[in-house]
Order: C-alpha cells, then sequence, then structure tokens
C-alpha cells in the first residue's frame, strides 16, 4: 500500500491510460472487467480498511476524499483517445470504532464534507424536472414522506433530522456551474452485530452525462436533439409529476424559482430549459393530464404564464455577512442551525463568528414564512 501522503489524483476528460500513468504507485490496484462491444470498467480496488485518500480535479477547484474504497469508469476502447467523463468514487465514513460508526460521528462527517463542497462553490442541482420549492419547504417535504433528494445540501439538518432522512439510502444532487455535476450517494449498511458501516459515493460527470439522464438510452447519439425535442413542445410537463406530490402534501409551489440552462443544447438547438414552460399543479394534477391527454383534450388553458426571472433564482441568492441584503425575503445559513429569518432589501446580513461550520453563507429562502 502506498504510503499515507500520497493520493490518487483523479479527473474528468482523461485517457484511462493517463489515468493510470498519474497513479502508478497505485498500481497494484488497477482494475479491469472486459464488457461488451468494448465498454470496459477500470479504475482501482482497495482493500477492506484501507485509507487511501483521493483528490478529484475539476475547473477551478479540487475536492479531498477519505478511505477511498474504489473508483470506477468506463472506459469505450472503440474510440482512439477516449476520455474518461465520468467517475465514481466510493468512500466510508469512518468513525473511532474501525468497525462501527456512530449515528453522531456519521453526521460530524457529513458536515465536514458539505464545508468543504460550499467553499468550494457547489451548489444544489435544481434542474428543470425538480419541484419549484425553496429549500426550507424540500426539508417539509422530505420530512413529510415526500422525495428526500430534492434537499439542498446547504440547508441545515439537525441531528435528528438527518438521521430521519439518510435512515437508510439518501442521495443529494449538485452542480458546479455546467462544466460539472455530482451525485451523492448515502448507504448505511447496519449488521446483525448491530455495528453500522455507511458507504459515501460520488458520481462526477460532464453536461453531456447529466443530459443523457434525461433522454433514452438509444437516443444518446443524438443527445442534444432529442432533449430539445423532448421538452420544448406540449405537452409541457417536465415538473408536473414532482409538483403535483407536493401540492399533494399541502406545501407551496414557487413559480418565480427557475432552473438553469444546458449551453450545449442551447448552443446546439436554441432550447433553454431556464425558459420552459410549466403546467399549471394548481390547475391540474399529473394523473389528470395522464386522462386529459388519452382523451385528446386541449390542455393549453393549465398552462402558466412565464413569470419574469427574479433573484429568487437560487443561482443567485447567496450574500456573504455585513453585506447589505440584495432582496427581502427569508435567508438561511449553514453556519448557524435555526437560522432561517427574514431580511429587508438593504438591511445587513448578520455574521456568526467562531461558529463550527466556517464560512458565513447566506443563502435566499422564498419570501414565505
Amino acid at each position: 500500500m502506498p504510503s499515507p501522503d500520497q493520493f490518487l489524483e483523479l479527473t474528468l476528460h482523461v485517457t484511462a491510460e493517463e489515468l493510470y500513468d498519474k497513479n502508478v504507485d497505485f498500481k497494484n490496484f488497477q482494475k479491469l472487467t472486459k464488457g461488451p462491444i468494448g465498454r470496459d470498467q477500470k479504475g482501482f480496488d482497495f482493500p477492506t480498511g484501507s485509507q487511501v485518500t483521493a483528490q478529484f480535479n475539476y475547473p477551478n477547484g479540487q475536492l479531498i476524499l477519505n478511505n477511498v474504497s474504489f473508483v470506477n469508469v468506463m472506459d469505450d476502447t472503440r474510440v482512439k483517445e477516449y476520455r474518461l467523463p465520468d467517475f465514481t468514487i466510493a468512500t466510508f465514513l469512518r468513525g473511532k470504532d474501525p468497525k462501527n460508526i456512530t449515528d453522531k460521528e456519521a453526521y460530524e462527517q457529513v458536515q465536514t464534507i458539505f464545508k468543504q463542497l460550499e467553499k468550494q462553490g457547489w451548489e444544489y442541482n435544481f434542474d428543470f424536472i425538480a419541484p419549484r420549492i425553496t429549500p426550507k419547504t424540500a426539508l417539509d417535504y422530505a420530512l413529510a414522506g415526500g422525495d428526500a433528494s430534492y434537499l439542498d445540501y446547504r440547508y441545515p439538518l439537525s441531528f435528528e433530522q438527518f438521521n430521519q432522512i439518510t435512515s437508510y439510502i439518501h442521495r443529494w444532487y449538485l452542480r458546479h456551474g455546467t462544466d460539472i455535476f455530482l451525485k451523492i450517494e448515502m448507504w448505511r449498511n447496519v449488521e446483525d452485530s448491530g455495528d453500522t458501516t455507511i458507504l459515501f459515493a460520488y458520481d462526477f460527470h460532464d453536461q453531456l452525462h447529466e443530459i443523457y439522464r434525461h433522454v433514452e438510452p438509444e437516443n444518446h447519439d443524438r443527445a442534444l436533439e432529442s432533449f430539445a425535442k423532448q421538452y420544448s413542445n406540449p405537452p409541457f410537463v417536465a415538473k408536473l409529476s414532482s409538483e403535483s406530490k407536493v401540492v399533494a402534501k399541502g406545501l407551496t409551489i414557487d413559480k418565480y424559482l427557475t432552473s438553469y440552462t444546458f449551453p450545449l443544447v442551447k448552443q446546439k438547438t436554441g432550447f433553454d430549459t431556464q425558459k420552459i414552460i410549466n403546467t399549471d399543479p394548481y390547475k391540474l394534477t399529473y394523473d389528470e393530464f395522464l386522462e386529459k391527454i388519452d382523451a385528446g383534450e386541449d390542455l393549453t388553458p393549465y398552462l402558466e404564464e412565464q413569470p419574469e426571472p427574479e433573484i429568487t433564482s437560487q443561482a443567485k441568492g447567496r450574500c456573504l455577512p455585513n453585506q447589505p441584503c440584495p432582496k427581502s425575503g427569508y435567508w438561511f445559513t449553514q453556519a448557524k442551525y435555526d437560522s432561517r429569518a427574514y431580511f429587508k432589501q438593504g438591511e445587513r446580513m448578520p455574521d456568526y463568528s467562531n461558529n463550527n461550520w466556517g464560512e458565513v453563507i447566506w443563502q435566499f429562502d422564498g419570501e414565505q414564512g
């Protein structure tokens, strides 16, 4: 095993050969699983209990990942100099007892990971099919039994809330601009002995592979055109399924929240996901939509008018302490539990020195209490 001060160096869009050349000290842990039609799984496998550290590099930053268990990449040997667009890096959260991690230890370690991500500018991947809900509403929805994957990782959870939401498996979706996207999966496994192990896996991928999530595999060779055709033409129901479930819980949809633009799609087709048309979830549920579409009804009366984009967009709603509040409404910060409060435009945002989180960054959370 390499010395503790050595680390795996991982970067998107290198070739498999470059990946191995950069990590010659880990040669004994390289793996290869031959796949169909030249699709081979490569990467590294490490023994149980290893303490390998990886440095993942991306445009304008890097992340340090501890206790790496394995690294998976899919190489396409049919393509000369194929550049790897997707990395899965599995790590373990570890407590003082190497065979068991307590709930409190897991909570504190995840907060440390999130602190690193927020400091590097990672944000919630509020994509075009996610419901238009504020971070607080997303938490209320998760605690009410709704889909917890809409949680903004930056929104502070109490120890009890964290344990309730991540009781078995949980996913967070993040992005760094539109250069790189990240899905985090946290798996809890309780052994017969009562000991708990937690796998914390990172799936880093580029913009094109994020678009693949929303396109049928058989259309990947024309993913940009297929994406635009599927989501730019009526019926407009990209968000209706998720938003109908939120409304059914008695929670509020914030229609002024907008997603972000996929530059690849816009450059190729002109379609902008930030300006997508939505079917009003207060006028029509998803089940009612299915009935009406089968009956051939005109769904135009159920479409929303296009609102003017405001700073309520999650991509813009950030403010540092001691700076004037850019918009009246509710704001929160990870640096202090239960920090959500109402601030008027121009009011100075408070600072919390000597906190356990680190840099104070205020996030906009809508206009409703």
